[in-house]
């Protein structure tokens, strides 16, 4: 009876503590990011010419109406002031509220300062070696055709937002400054700088210098823009192979936003975007994302809008987390004004080469531990195939290098410390990417695929003698023109069309600085990295050379003469067509782009399901040409992408292709157009039908508008089936884990199970999908009435803080979220396989009903307590797509079985 009297006590908090509305001037989350708690950007009304800034008066006006922010100040952070934007970050401290910024006088928004993660990159595959000495992709993408007409991006400024540059690069011009290749930029935070700090320290200063990061993102990805590494002799920078970048003659700018180490804050990324608006960038490149559900309200989207307005393109990376399955594009790249950019392969990668008896060449790629920096000599000894640790012997290895096919049961370190301890001459494993290795021995590894040849050549010739070394050579890719493994695929929670077009971002070859080719083990600064890091500044240097040649083009100008076009990509292996929803209208091809006489707008189509597919859609075809031209429309399918099976609430990491195709009606099928006119024709779709509507798969492929000239592609996509109807939570996988309250060895518990609230009880969130709003309560024992979500609980649950900084989208306030980004069933680089909610029994009031957003959100929650020992519940709850946050009958909702909290 006690229990029921205080449960009964606690719901009406909950529901009286709840009404409070969200604050219309404070903006909302970021989808599942981690912020400064707070630190907020303020920003003020006054924008324009005059440059008037309040921030002076706001902050005596601030401590005259709140007068504990007299006694102790807020710490002020990042100041933004230009045409579009004035406002100002404030760190409050522990007892803040955003509330307090948003009723000032001329305060036009409040923003809470997200934390951006630090950008990595994806290390090259190993690869057959193959002739020649080209190492850009630059035949690929029309590049090279640019380039042998004389046009290198002459003219034309771009900006790169990264982790810094080494300007020094003799590649890079070797100089900083007017009159330098890197002439414009600054650092904004300074070497020290972690936005995980309590309170971030900036020290910015006017030189965007990098020689402290391990990977040297950011001088990778401006090399791949601006590097000319022709004719260096210079000891640590002659390059493999002369190479240029794609717009090595444009006038480039670097905005450093990361320190040596550590993450950074949303407001630095926009006080970027808007410094570099404000020097006269026409492009900005930004290879940084987060995993997300949907387009956002924090202050980078909203910069890029802004910037946008005022005609300048913003090109970003779209994510590496392709080995979840659908879904899991990132941020900022899902901005609608954004160029949002996928990766395809380049044709041939450089790495480390090792070769055969029959002087077939293999490229691998050396472990952390290091490679055969000596060459020598040695037969392979192949272990067995289904062998990835043994007993941790391998007989006959003595004297021979060992080839272990990789399967997850043992770590590389401990496969290679076997090699040693038998006397091998190396150890190479297969089947995996990058490896630790273990010092004791040389180790190396390579793709199946490079593993597969190995295993032909020993069995026509087991004695075979290989020679290993670190030597460099240049490898044929055979997956050249697909899609990357890793690059995200599309679309976010609304079905929006994302990614836009791709560029190349596997295996790249670009400038670094000696610090990092010292951590890769590289002997001059050039390294091979992949990612979409890589595939952006790739389209930024596109995007260059299409305006050097046409002139001042809006964004959608820009956006729709390289989605028009664009080359569709096959699939890896076979003849179908890839879809847009992994690789967007295609790999860009800026000869073609430059070169159009014919603008196709929208230039890209987002259907939806099938039960908001419109019937009918219009393009408009423009002849842009100077003769008059006659137009065909046909329809190419891409191959029906199935990202579900029956049985299996968790999307599958790899996707199921099959030759399943829409059908397309066009109301014209021929238009003749004279020079500058334009004709709208109407396109209708049907879905394909022998599609499973219950497992929702993408439809897609490319209307072709084809002239005597050149042919226009417009990409599409669309769902079979009913998206409101996806299951939003994991019960169901047999091979990921599912959501629940676990018992102490992280099983599902059964009913009435005791657990012990003291020393923490294990609680898994595990998605789906994406979702609005997800949030898990605890319930008095029998208290769910079906049907109903955000009433009858005792409030949301609060886990324990996670002591890892970079714990994946810990939940730290309270265990409810808006735009949560769905769970994966492998780890990847901005989604994962769970949440954890480590719970030791404190509860906090649940938001009213539709509130997307409370303080509890911003950093603090005013209330919280624990429950008293006894019997409950948990329960999960997840807005469904299309979903009212406000209707209970939206949320999907999974109840635990009752069990007994002990302290």
């Amino acid at each position: 009876m006690q229990l029921i009297k205080v449960a009964s006590a606690l719901f009406a908090l909950a529901s009286v503590v709840s009404a409070a509305p969200h604050h219309p001037k404070i903006a909302k989350k970021t989808p599942g990011a981690s912020y400064i708690p707070g630190a907020y950007t303020v920003e003020f009304e006054t924008t324009g010419s005059s440059f008037a800034d309040p921030a002076a008066s706001f902050m005596q006006s601030l401590g005259k109406e709140h007068p504990k922010y007299a006694t102790n100040p807020p710490v002020k952070g990042t100041q933004i002031k230009n045409k579009l934007f004035n406002g100002m970050t404030l760190h409050l401290g522990d007892n803040h509220s955003p509330v307090e910024l948003a009723n000032m006088k001329n305060v036009k928004r409040v923003y809470p300062v997200k934390i951006n993660r630090r950008p990595t990159a994806v290390r090259t595959k190993a690869t057959p070696l193959a002739p020649g000495n080209d190492v850009t992709p630059h035949e690929m993408t029309g590049v090279g055709a640019t380039h042998r007409s004389g046009h290198f991006g002459k003219g034309v400024k771009i900006a790169v937002i990264d982790t810094g540059v080494y300007w020094k690069h003799p590649a890079l011009g070797g100089c900083f400054g007017p009159g330098c290749r890197i002439s414009f930029g600054t650092d904004l935070v300074g070497d020290a700088y972690d936005a995980d700090a309590v309170v971030p320290v900036l020290t910015p200063d006017s030189d965007p210098m990098d020689n402290c990061s391990s990977d040297s993102h950011g001088t990778h990805t401006t090399g791949i823009i601006a590097a000319d590494a022709r004719g260096i002799t210079q000891t640590g920078f002659k390059p493999f192979a002369d190479f240029v970048g794609v717009a090595p003659e444009a006038t480039i700018g670097h905005y450093r936003i990361f320190g040596c180490n550590g993450n950074n804050g949303d407001d630095v990324m926009a006080n970027a975007i808007f410094r570099a608006y404000a020097d006269g960038a026409q492009i900005i490149s930004i290879s940084i994302g987060e995993a997300s559900a949907a387009a956002d309200e924090s202050l980078t989207p909203h910069a890029i809008e802004l910037v946008k307005k005022a005609g300048v393109h913003v090109v970003v990376s779209a994510g590496n987390d392709g080995a979840g399955g659908l879904y899991t594009i990132g941020d900022p790249s899902l901005s609608p004004s954004s160029y949002s950019v996928a990766s395809i392969d380049n044709h041939a990668a450089v790495g480390s080469a090792f070769t055969g008896p029959d002087n077939a060449v293999y490229i691998y790629g050396p472990a952390s531990s290091g490679g055969w920096s000596t060459p020598i000599k040695s037969q392979i000894f192949q272990a067995d195939v289904n062998d990835g640790c043994a007993a941790n012997t391998y007989p006959g290895a003595a004297g021979k290098v060992l080839l272990v096919r990789y399967n997850g049961q043992c770590k590389s370190s401990a496969i290679c410390g076997s090699a040693a301890k038998q006397g091998a001459t190396g150890c190479l494993i297969y089947n995996v990417g990058g490896i630790a290795g273990n010092p004791a021995v040389p180790s190396g590894s390579v793709d199946g695929g490079t593993g597969e040849r190995l295993l032909k050549s020993l069995k026509a010739n087991p004695a075979g003698v290989f020679t290993f070394s670190n030597s460099q050579g240049l490898g044929d890719l055979p997956t050249a023109g697909t899609a990357s493994d890793f690059t995200s695929y599309g679309t976010d929670i609304e079905l929006n069309f994302k990614p836009d077009i791709a560029g190349v971002g596997g295996s790249i070859y670009s400038t670094v600085s000696p610090h990092a080719a010292e951590v890769g083990h590289s002997d001059v600064a050039y390294l091979v990295l992949s990612g979409t890091s890589m595939a952006c500044p790739y389209v930024a240097g596109s995007l260059a050379l299409l305006l050097e040649q046409r002139g001042s083009l809006s964004v959608d100008q820009g956006k729709a003469l390289l989605q028009n076009s664009a080359k569709p990509a096959q699939i890896y292996n076979t003849t179908l067509v890839e879809t847009p929803v992994r690789v967007g209208a295609g790999l860009v091809q800026i000869d073609r782009a430059i070169a159009s006489q014919t603008l196709v707008t929208p230039s890209f189509l987002a259907l939806n399901d099938t039960k908001h597919t419109k019937k009918n859609y219009r393009l408009r075809v423009k002849n842009t040409g100077k003769k008059s031209v006659t137009y065909t429309l046909s329809h190419v399918g891409s191959a029906l992408a199935t990202g579900i099976a029956a049985g299996n609430d968790m999307p599958l990491p790899l996707i199921n292709y099959t030759p399943d195709y829409a059908t397309v009606k066009f109301s014209n099928q021929k238009v003749t157009l004279g020079a500058g006119k334009s004709a709208d024709v109407t396109v209708s779709f049907t879905a394909p039908k022998g599609a499973n509507p219950k497992l929702l798969p993408f439809y897609g492929g490319y209307i072709k508008v084809a002239s005597p000239v050149e042919t226009i592609s417009v990409p599409y996509q669309g769902v079979v089936g009913d998206f409101s109807k996806a299951k939003m939570i994991v019960e169901n996988s047999p091979v990921a884990l599912t959501n629940g309250v676990k018992d102490a060895d992280g099983n599902p518990i059964t009913a009435n199970a005791i657990l012990n609230a003291t020393a923490g009880i294990d609680v898994e969130l595990v998605l789906a999908q994406s979702t609005r709003m997800v949030m898990v309560e605890v319930l008095a024992a029998g208290a769910h009435i079906p049907g109903t979500t955000l009433s009858n609980s005792l409030g949301v649950l609060v886990p324990a803080k996670v002591a890892d900084k970079n714990a994946p989208y810990t939940f730290t306030v309270a265990a409810i979220r808006p735009n949560q980004p769905r769970n994966v069933q492998n780890d990847g680089q901005g989604n994962h396989v769970s949440y954890a909610l480590p719970w030791y029994g404190l509860v906090t009031p649940a938001p009213a009903p539709g509130a997307m957003d409370t303080p509890r959100q911003h950093g603090n929650n005013t209330v919280q307590y624990s429950v008293p020992a006894g019997k409950y519940q948990v329960r999960f709850s997840a807005l469904r797509h299309f979903g009212d946050a406000t209707k209970a009958s939206d949320y999907e909702t999974v109840l635990s079985p009752v069990f007994q909290v002990v302290y």
